[in-house]
């Protein structure tokens, strides 16, 4: 099975991934890294009700990103969206 690498990247931060997982195919890859992405921003510390962005990189055995999986959080103007 081919092995996948998650890297995190958080508010300037990063842990990268040296280690990988085997995954079946690039849609587990995909499902795991979309799976792991709020449990990776809580433990960067994240604060939620702040902003940010949490990404987890995907990368292949030879360093290639595949894909990026985001989430992003971003406080909206209280009157704006009473209005």
């Amino acid at each position: 099975m081919p092995r996948y690498f998650f890297s995190e990247f958080f508010n300037g931060g990063r842990v990268i991934d040296d280690v990988g997982k085997e995954c079946a195919s690039d849609a587990d890859a995909r499902r795991e890294a979309v799976e792991a992405l709020v449990p990776a921003a809580l433990k960067a510390n994240a604060d939620l009700a702040g902003k940010g962005a949490y990404s987890i990189h995907v990368t292949d055995e030879t360093g290639r990103v595949l894909f990026i999986a985001t989430l992003s959080v971003f406080p909206l103007d209280q009157e704006t969206t009473n209005a």
